[in-house]
């Protein structure tokens, strides 16, 4: 498959390329001779003109034959062909195009027989232009990917083939047959030209067909060369004519052959082996080895005689890249050889190489030997008039643009130039170019080619310079030569728009000493003073890389982003202090600062420079630290983005007065994954509402917060508290998975019941908005990787503090801040009614704590009141500073801080009896069973009631509608069934079925059911004592399989659990298992856990109405 776009090429200066026109008749010295009116051919001819009405032009009678051939071409012949109508006319072809696109050629062509085009190819002795148009796909066709196009170069390349043979033959037959004193020349054909033609409605697979269409050419190579004495071009020559080669064909006058780009040479064999006029070598040529060897199959020719390669003017691309530098450097000198003994010796007019920016610096630029093997090659056969062109190698589709070592670009300041060739200097400026650096203006007075660098700037650019371990002593070639200094600049007005980045590294592999000197290579001298202007971005991964960005800085560069890690804070502050405020960027990052050897920090000077910071960045708790010292001085701070620990965070914020921040986020995402802050509380979240009063006015506030599930109690706590910051009129909360959200969703619900709490999509599937009730208050959107980024506008953020706390009426609030006041301040809110209404509509934990508390009880209050049936009401979102105030009036009001059931009937709500399975686990599996459930009841709990089957049994007695909870390892399993316990009297077994449901859950993640809802078990339950019967359970709830036994017997080899534990099996979904042999049908495989449980409780729920299926116990199997 190609690529629909082309490399660029200079033009041609051989041959044209385009057929001649057709001929009415054969040139006078091209005609065959003899007695043609008296031959039966002929007959055949005038019988035809006289049966198409011919015989009263008046034209004379010889030039008839002519006629009839000018306007019949060889596919209105009539058949059978070859015949003797066919011999006279096709004499007289001197053009033939085969031609795809038009459908009777198509037919005709396709349906022909290579042996049949060669005995045409016989007939056509005057041939002199042969085109073959094969189909090609449009872009991006069906089973092609956008942008490229597919080739069908065998449709009908046997035909050609066989046609160019059989003219050869019969050409050299007609001289034959006229004896020693011809006057036939040895041959007529002087092009054979391969075209594609877009043909818009061809698929791949069609054109994969058409390829394989007459694409041989005859099986038997020809006995005699073929000689095309007259060929003087072959155009659009492909890999798919390597099929040629070998089939003796001479071409001794070939001026000009192109030939699309490839890794082969076989295809272009043919057409050069024999050539003693080669002028223009077009396009395609691989490595310099293989282009070696082609050159090489043209014979030397005779000593003292001129060479055949002597007239050749244009070589138009050889490949310079994804090679080895030992397989470049021993080609260059193989075809420099090549080319020379064969007459090409400061002939070349034009010589076009191509390079990829991915490689050109560590093949050509940092390697002395392959750059003046380079060098040499083109002194030596180009001429010093001529031109070298430079073409550099688009980026592939996806292809990604690598690092440029910067060391690399500057490996010729150790080159000796004066054991290079004239052009050495004049190459490497150009080479230099592909990589957007220029330097310096070359002597006009150097005799030697002119080079110039072809195709697309660099786009983007990140350089690299990798301190090393042999850098930290002193260099060993001392300073670079001063011919050699300020000479190289990266050009402002060719650089992209965003600039360069440089990246200074360390080895991998290699730490360096603690003590190390960063070493101040001297090949950066190569740099002008202003040589680095474009450079807008610099950054240092290592301490050890501060000597080379102090040189980079004092070469002019301009930063917009400064980014340091793995150093110390007084190493920053050293650095920041080299440079000029002009320089400093407006976009800082610290990331893994050391701790450093105790150094005192050194005092920046108040003298502005970092007044034009606009950003700053810290991850980790020292780099915190460090950006709370600097922020004092960035008067135009605008975005603070910070990860860490909680405190150092709060502390970087609260320590430097108020001021403002646009944007302050709170971890961020990096190249490297994502950093988020540690919240000191998991379960809550960063509370920033703690400290609201010495925070500075924070307008957007972006949160990326890792919520683990498994911990989590309430995920919306972190947004309740960041509310309390009044000054907030954007809020942006990123969830690492898009589970959170669901999450996110329950908690919102719990805490706004009972309104409605609704997700909508937007115009685009990525983005929702989330409603409570009639308000909208947040949007959503997917990002890459299963985040979720949750966004509140400030219309979002006042219907949510307006929905947080409905329940709250006005006149509870006002008589709450009346008690808690002292007598003036309430005399103050008599007195100005317009401040306290504006008091009483701020967000409620921002009012005073006594007020706050007071109004936070009455909204949980009000939410139980008013909660929907079957859920689950959350206790108040109160931040630190008001849990204390907040349980002294709970407790007043006889309300728990706790999750609360609300169910079915008019009983109050309820906390959570359950120490194994959370409140929304455990509503979760009531809400499952189906039934109205007013009332729960713990029976039996093993650590308390003792672990033993008949402890159980004791305890649970005749109890109906029993909810078995058994925790391990943090993970619950569980079953439910509407019926009761029912051990046997008098056998070991008895078995029965009811209607049930099999849980487990991990963590506090939402419980998975066996079943999508209640369906009948077989219920399985042994004798009422403690003697293990075999390996059956003592309770088994199953069907067909056992799908969770209690009270087993441990495998074979367990020691009996601590305390007596109860051993559990528990089984779920099966694998399917397929038999060796092919005819049995799989078997399911069911996965079975075995534990001893830490805890189990047994619960009956009481309700109005039972669930449909079994209500009776019935018998199972």
């Amino acid at each position: 498959m190609s690529k629909s776009t082309r490399l660029p090429v200079p033009a041609s200066r051989g041959i044209g390329g385009h057929a001649e026109a057709a001929s009415s008749s054969a040139d006078g010295d091209d005609a065959a001779d003899g007695g043609a009116e008296d031959s039966e051919a002929a007959a055949a001819v005038f019988k035809a003109i006289r049966m198409q009405g011919w015989s009263g032009i008046s034209m004379p009678r010889e030039l008839h034959v002519g006629v009839f051939a000018f306007v019949n071409p060889v596919w209105c012949l009539k058949p059978p062909l070859p015949s003797p109508l066919s011999g006279v006319v096709l004499q007289h072809h001197t053009e033939l195009v085969i031609d795809y696109s038009n459908t009777r050629h198509r037919r005709f062509w396709s349906s022909m027989a290579p042996q049949t085009a060669y005995e045409l190819g016989q007939q056509m002795i005057n041939l002199k232009c042969l085109v073959h148009r094969f189909p090609q796909t449009p872009d991006g066709a069906e089973g092609t990917e956008d942008g490229h196009f597919v080739r069908a170069f065998g449709w009908c390349r046997g035909v050609v083939i066989a046609l160019v043979e059989g003219h050869a033959a019969g050409r050299q037959a007609a001289r034959d047959k006229e004896g020693p004193v011809t006057g036939m020349p040895e041959g007529s054909l002087k092009s054979l030209s391969f075209e594609p033609v877009v043909i818009s409605d061809l698929a791949l697979s069609e054109a994969e067909q058409l390829n394989t269409i007459n694409s041989a050419p005859l099986a038997a190579a020809p006995s005699h060369p073929i000689n095309l004495a007259a060929l003087t071009e072959a155009i659009g020559v492909h890999t798919a004519h390597s099929v040629i080669d070998g089939r003796g064909w001479t071409t001794p006058a070939v001026e000009c052959v192109s030939t699309h780009v490839s890794d082969e040479i076989a295809h272009i064999r043919p057409f050069v082996a024999t050539t003693r006029s080669l002028v223009d070598l077009r396009e395609g040529l691989p490595a310099p080895s293989q282009v070696a060897e082609l050159i090489g199959s043209i014979p030397v020719g005779q000593r003292g005689s001129q060479g055949p390669l002597a007239k050749l003017q244009t070589i138009s691309y050889i490949k310079l890249f994804d090679i080895e530098s030992a397989d470049l450097i021993d080609g260059l000198r193989d075809l420099q050889a090549c080319l020379v003994d064969r007459g090409c010796s400061k002939s070349l007019d034009l010589l076009g190489v191509e390079v990829h920016p991915n490689d050109c610096h560590s093949l050509i630029l940092n390697d002395y030997a392959a750059f003046k093997a380079l060098a040499t090659f083109i002194d030596a056969i180009c001429s010093p008039s001529g031109e070298v062109g430079i073409f550099i190698q688009p980026p592939a589709d996806g292809e990604e643009v690598q690092d440029i070592p910067l060391p690399h670009l500057l490996a010729y300041t150790r080159f000796d130039f004066s054991k290079l060739p004239p052009c050495g200097s004049p190459l490497l400026c150009t080479l230099l170019q592909t990589y957007g650096a220029r330097r310096g203006i070359s002597d006009s007075s150097l005799v030697c080619p002119r080079l110039e660098t072809h195709g697309p700037s660099p786009s983007q650019c990140r350089y690299v310079w990798t301190v090393t371990q042999d850098q930290l002593a002193l260099p060993r070639n001392g300073p670079i030569a001063h011919s050699m200094q300020s000479g190289l600049v990266f050009p402002a007005c060719e650089a992209p728009p965003e600039g360069y980045s440089i990246s200074i590294e360390c080895a991998d592999g290699w730490t360096p000493p603690p003590d190390a000197i960063p070493p101040e290579p001297p090949e950066l001298d190569a740099f002008s003073p202003i040589g680095l202007l474009p450079v807008t971005g610099l950054t240092v991964e290592s301490r050890i890389g501060l000597g080379v960005a102090k040189m980079l800085l004092s070469k002019g560069a301009h930063l917009g982003n400064l980014q340091l890690m793995d150093m110390a804070p007084a190493d920053v502050l050293d650095l920041l202090k080299g440079i000029r405020a002009s320089q400093m960027p407006n976009r800082i990052q610290f990331a893994s600062l050391t701790p450093g050897d105790g150094r005192q920090l050194p005092v920046l000077p108040f003298d502005g420079r970092l007044r034009g910071a606009k950003t700053l960045i810290a991850e980790g708790d020292i780099a915190i630290r460090l950006a709370a010292l600097m922020r004092a001085q960035m008067t135009s701070l605008s975005d603070l983005a910070m990860s860490g620990s909680e405190a150092e965070a709060r502390q970087a914020l609260t320590s430097r007065g108020h001021g403002e921040i646009d944007r302050l986020s709170l971890g961020f995402v990096s190249e490297g994954g994502g950093d988020l802050i540690k919240a000191e509380d998991e379960r809550e979240g960063i509370t920033l509402g703690d400290h609201k009063d010495d925070l500075p006015s924070i307008k957007n506030l972006v949160m990326h917060l890792d919520v683990p599930s498994a911990a989590v109690v309430d995920p919306g706590t972190f947004i309740l508290s960041a509310l309390e910051v009044e000054s907030i009129s954007e809020l942006t909360v990123v969830l690492p998975h898009r589970s959170h959200l669901g999450d996110l969703m329950e908690a919102v619900e719990r805490r706004f019941a009972p309104q409605q709490i609704a997700i909508h999509a937007m115009d685009t599937d990525a983005r929702y908005v989330m409603t409570a009730g009639a308000h909208q208050i947040s949007s959503f959107m997917d990002l890459p990787e299963g985040q979720i980024e949750l966004f509140m506008t400030a219309e979002h953020i006042a219907a949510f503090r307006k929905v947080a706390f409905a329940y709250s009426s006005t006149g509870q609030l006002l008589a709450s801040l009346m008690q808690t006041e002292e007598q003036q301040q309430r005399l103050e809110m008599s007195m100005n009614l317009e401040a306290t209404v504006k008091q009483l509509s701020h967000y409620l934990p921002s009012l005073p704590p006594d007020a706050a508390a007071e109004a936070l009880a009455t909204d949980f209050a009000g939410r139980m009141y008013a909660a929907s049936l079957m859920s689950v009401i959350d206790p108040p979102c109160a931040p630190r500073r008001l849990k204390a105030p907040l349980m002294a009036v709970m407790q007043q009001r006889d309300l728990l801080m706790e999750p609360m059931l609300r169910l079915h009937g008019d009983g109050p709500c309820l906390t959570s009896p359950s120490v194994i399975a959370s409140a929304a686990q455990l509503m979760a599996i009531l809400q499952k069973t189906g039934i109205h459930i007013a009332g729960i009841e713990l029976l039996y709990k093993a650590t308390e009631h003792g672990h033993g089957y008949t402890d159980m049994l004791g305890r649970v007695g005749d109890a109906r509608g029993l909810l078995f909870l058994v925790r391990s390892d943090g993970d619950m399993h569980g079953c439910f069934i509407d019926e009761s316990i029912q051990p046997p009297s008098h056998v070991a077994l008895n078995a029965y079925e009811a209607a049930g449901l099999v849980f487990k859950a991990s963590g506090a993640s939402p419980p998975t059911f066996q079943s999508p809802s209640v369906m009948p078990y077989c219920i399985t339950v042994s004798q009422a004592n403690n003697e293990q019967q075999g390996q059956l359970a003592k309770v088994s709830v199953g069907g067909g399989f056992e799908w969770l036994g209690m009270w087993a017997p441990p495998p074979l080899g367990w020691a009996q659990g601590a305390d007596g534990r109860c051993c559990v099996r528990a089984g779920w979904e099966a694998t399917m298992l397929q038999p060796l042999h092919p005819n049995v049908p799989p078997v399911p495989v069911y996965n079975l856990d075995v534990f001893f449980a830490d805890e189990i409780e047994v619960f009956t729920v009481g309700g109005a109405t039972g669930v449909s299926g079994v209500s009776e116990a019935g018998s199972c199997s």
